[in-house]
């Protein structure tokens, strides 16, 4: 299936593509070749703005049947606010 979108975003400043199951197509389309296909990352100063940035641009990219997950920098975050959690209880005492 014929990939759209990947390109733009791949050209959108702080902003990355990686092909997992992509393949080029003999007219030089990218198409899926099955499995997790791409894989978006956004760069920012806050973790919760590249989170949102990402999920942005993978509302961007689209392929029949593509879907996308929102959790996995969710995952991040509440990892990131534990810490600074008991970063800040070390601190008071």
């Amino acid at each position: 299936m014929f990939v759209e979108g990947h390109d733009v975003i791949s050209r959108w400043p702080e902003h990355l593509v990686f092909h997992n199951g992509t393949a080029v197509s003999a007219n030089a389309d990218v198409v899926t070749n099955g499995g997790r296909v791409l894989t978006v990352v956004a760069l920012a100063r806050e973790l919760m703005s590249a989170a949102a940035k990402a999920t942005t641009a993978c509302g961007k990219i689209c392929f029949e049947g593509n879907q996308y997950r929102t959790d996995i920098s969710h995952k991040g975050i509440a990892r990131w606010v534990h810490y600074l959690d008991i970063s800040i209880l070390r601190s008071l005492y």
